[in-house]
């Protein structure tokens, strides 16, 4: 499966909070650095492999632990309208 960020977004980082807006929905997203990060990456389309192996090699975790991540946030972010999925 293939994700990537929905336009018309806006995000900001205070301090060591992330926070992204969804103004059509008029909701605010606070997401925590791993969530954010893997937000970040999805300004392109990507699958989900992809999103695994980079945050693999950018924290340096478990390959179990990232599918779980990634899943974890794949499902939050497509709920809170933050990504697309392309099939």
């Amino acid at each position: 499966m293939t994700h990537y960020q929905k336009e018309d977004l806006l995000h900001r980082k205070i301090e060591d909070r992330c926070f992204v807006v969804n103004q059509k929905k008029g909701t605010l997203i606070d997401l925590n650095k791993v969530s954010f990060f893997l937000w970040k990456q999805l300004v392109k389309p990507l699958k989900n492999t992809s999103l695994i192996k980079i945050l693999i090699k950018e924290y340096d975790v478990e390959r179990k632990q990232a599918i779980k991540d990634v899943n974890s946030f794949l499902k939050k972010a497509i709920k809170s309208g933050i990504i697309k999925k392309i099939k």
